[in-house]
């Protein structure tokens, strides 16, 4: 039986997205199609994320017939041109969210019944501007909160975040977490928008939050 295929679309420029070119004076041309193939690996899975281990690493590796060291490559989408995120063992990408996805019953539901507490205000939690946008018009209830897992490990991107208005408070990556010299040049209202992730949740294997 033949396997179901998906179609999904991407920006027409996104070759000369920053995050992209700073990917592509590293990793040239071959670097950009192994983002788009591993973006489609993604798009195949249920959860659209994959398992950052060697098994993984090796499949790409095959699949692709690159010559570049995947694992590494993978490393530098997350922390260095931030093109991937990752969170419990597993690396994603934002740019799979899409149009459709904002339609899900489910998160509908339940954004539509935490924004009518009579209680407490209800907040969410955003990475992608797609997200924060629909929830800003049909649930404007809600608040929003700036995600940590944009890893934004500038602290100028931090701040130009913090100052924006969309978004109550801002959790910032973990490794700015000791920039106190950059806190203390924070305003009090900018202060009161900052909330520090103090016990990150990783799997055991996390090379880099320790």
């Amino acid at each position: 039986m033949a396997k179901e295929t998906y179609y999904f679309s991407h920006d027409s420029n996104a070759i000369t997205d920053t995050k992209i070119l700073n990917m592509r004076a590293d990793y040239g041309l071959e670097g950009y199609g192994l983002f788009w193939a591993i973006i489609e690996m993604m798009r195949n899975e249920k959860s659209y994320k994959l398992q950052a281990d060697k098994k993984i690493y090796r499949a790409i590796k095959t699949l692709t017939n690159t010559n570049i060291d995947v694992e590494k490559y993978v490393q530098d989408c997350i922390n260095e041109y931030e093109l991937f995120k990752e969170d419990n063992g597993y690396f994603f990408s934002n740019s799979l969210l899409r149009n459709e996805h904002l339609s899900d019953k489910k998160c509908n539901a339940l954004c539509a019944l935490f924004e009518q507490s009579e209680t407490a205000q209800n907040g969410m939690i955003v990475c992608s501007d797609l997200l924060l946008d629909y929830v800003k018009t049909k649930y404007p209830g809600l608040y929003l909160v700036s995600s940590t897992t944009k890893v934004l490990t500038d602290f100028r991107q931090c701040l130009k975040e913090i100052n924006r208005e969309d978004f109550r408070y801002v959790v910032p990556d973990f490794r700015l977490n000791k920039a106190f010299a950059q806190w203390d040049t924070l305003s009090a209202p900018q202060r009161e928008k900052v909330e520090f992730l103090c016990n990150e949740c990783c799997w055991f294997g996390c090379k880099d939050r320790k």
